[in-house]
This record gives structure tokens, C-alpha cells and sequence, in this order.
């Protein structure tokens, strides 16, 4: 099974938010345990990237980029036609 999980789901469990790491750690493990792959995309890693650099956090920036760009992640393109199902979705719900 393929796990798309959005930017603020990677920020909860990276930066071990108080509030949100222990569901988000505990969805990340369940899709391990199954030998899921996980899917993301350049519009993700750009967002989580965001902080790191704000804060010239470059060994955070370093390793957010390898995770991402690692055999554990399946990068999709972010393409025009992804852009318009994304709007589409977010116009609709």
C-alpha cells in the first residue's frame, strides 16, 4: 500500500510536536510494520524545508533533505495537472 502523508504530518513527527507526534508516529509505525511505501512530494519537501532554512538550521535542512530524497520516499511530480486535482479537492471539501 502506498502512504501520502501532507507537509504538517512530516513537521508533526520531525519536530515531535507535543500535541501531534505520538498519532502521527504511531500512523508512520502501522504503515511501516505493513512494508507500505511512502509517497511525497517536491511541494512537501519545500514546505517542511521552510523552518530549517528561516532559521539557518542547516544540519536539519541537510537531513530533511536526505529523508526525502532517500529509498524510504517516493517523490510524485507536482505537476500542472496535480495542481488542478489538488484544487479541485480543496474547492470541493
Amino acid at each position: 500500500m502506498n502512504v501520502y502523508l501532507d507537509s504538517m504530518q512530516w513537521i508533526y513527527f520531525f519536530e515531535r510536536n507535543p500535541l501531534f507526534h505520538p498519532q502521527t508516529r504511531s500512523m508512520i509505525l502501522r504503515a511501516q510494520a505493513a512494508r507500505s511505501s511512502f509517497l511525497s512530494s517536491p511541494l512537501v519537501l519545500a514546505e517542511v524545508l521552510v523552518v530549517p532554512k528561516k532559521n539557518g538550521d542547516v544540519f536539519t535542512a541537510t537531513k530533511y533533505r536526505r529523508f526525502f530524497l532517500s529509498s524510504a520516499v517516493s517523490l510524485i511530480p507536482f505537476g500542472a495537472d496535480a495542481a488542478e486535482r489538488f484544487a479541485d479537492l480543496r474547492a470541493s471539501t
